[in-house]
């Protein structure tokens, strides 16, 4: 949607030049809105463009306005390359050990 803001859109910064300079090679999404501003990051984050990191959202640090949309974006954001995980999930535990 048209009022729907991505963390590109909300950094004054670049992010390919920040993960460039601080060797960035995975990305964590969490917010609302899955249906909306979620599903805008990944995407961005995915897009041929972005620099190619790994991008991960953690399912209970998203919900969209939408719960039968937010699974279907859920999806399409793994779809589309991106890892949907679990705060309990071994993804996430081996990346913080």
């Amino acid at each position: 949607p048209a009022n729907t803001l991505s963390l590109h859109d909300a950094l004054p910064i670049s992010l390919a030049t920040t993960r460039a300079d601080a060797k960035i090679e995975e990305v964590y999404v969490l917010g609302l809105a899955t249906d909306f501003c979620v599903r805008a990051s990944v995407l961005a984050a995915l897009s041929p463009t972005s620099p190619p990191w790994k991008v991960f959202v953690v399912r209970e640090a998203v919900r969209g306005v939408d719960p039968v949309a937010s699974e279907r974006v859920l999806k399409e954001l793994t779809a589309a390359g991106a890892c949907v995980i679990s705060m309990g999930g071994k993804e996430l535990a081996s990346r913080l050990a």
